[in-house]
């Protein structure tokens, strides 16, 4: 999968996230700073706008708008699954990106109507959890130069609900 998430195109990527249901926007060539006037907010599900996007920037990464009933655990390489277990908390296998920091996105559902409107940035040491926003999606180059990629296949049926200890925070 690794192999595949850098020979298949940036926007085929994009279309297929945005077939699946997220929001795309293009973000400068390696780098998480969005390329549109408004940034995340001008994310969309149009093909037609993606195509353009990145028909005139084949290079531009992507990024993905975390849907309403979604939360992004967002935690920073060894340092970060360290203070996760320093807490004790789980981290269910679910869709996972590992970005080209050695980092990892794990993406969660949320209950059914419970939506959460508030990021929590550094909730414990190298551990955030995004919502209201945008996280780098494949095949996106981080500013470290590598790629971000996916664990396993992006299959969004692969995503579970969140565990406890996030819905509690």
């Amino acid at each position: 999968f690794r192999l595949l998430n850098e020979l298949v195109s940036v926007k085929y990527w994009a279309l297929k996230y945005a077939q699946a249901g997220f929001p795309v926007l293009p973000l400068h060539q390696g780098s998480k700073i969005p390329s549109t006037p408004s940034g995340w907010k001008d994310a969309s599900l149009n093909s037609k706008i993606i195509d353009a996007w990145y028909d005139n920037h084949p290079n531009w990464g992507v990024g993905l708008v975390v849907p309403k009933n979604m939360v992004i655990l967002d935690v920073d390489g060894d340092e970060g699954m360290n203070s996760l277990r320093a807490f004790d908390y789980n981290v269910p296998t679910t869709l996972t990106c590992i970005s080209g920091g050695k980092g990892y996105h794990f993406y969660y559902s949320l209950p059914d109507g419970l939506t959460l409107d508030k990021r929590r940035i550094n909730l414990i040491k190298k551990v955030d959890l995004i919502v209201n926003g945008y996280v780098c999606a494949p095949p996106s180059i981080h500013p470290s130069g590598k790629p971000y990629i996916w664990q396993s296949d992006f299959n969004p049926d692969h995503i579970v609900e969140a565990p406890q200890w996030i819905i509690d925070i």
